[in-house]
């Protein structure tokens, strides 16, 4: 057994697979804006329509012109419909 192997082998032996992670969500959760985190998404942009609360989809459109989870150009904001 050379230098390497047992290097490798300490390093095998102390190695813990944490196995799949798992993430919960709450509906509450999933309503709400991903930027601000505090209002309901109320908004969607165009063309990719990821949704925001109106706030923050107006300011991106007037700020950034970008959305800001894809980086798509925004056309336009729309308002979700209940």
């Amino acid at each position: 057994m050379n230098a390497s192997d047992n290097v490798s082998s300490r390093y095998e032996s102390s190695f813990i697979s944490a196995g799949t992670p798992t993430v919960a969500f709450n509906r509450a959760s999933l309503s709400k804006c991903i930027i601000c985190m505090e209002r309901d998404r109320t908004a969607f942009i165009m063309p990719c329509g990821h949704q925001y609360c109106m706030v923050c989809a107006t300011h991106l459109e007037s700020n950034s012109a970008t959305c800001a989870f894809c980086r798509c150009k925004i056309t336009g904001v729309g308002r979700l419909m209940f």
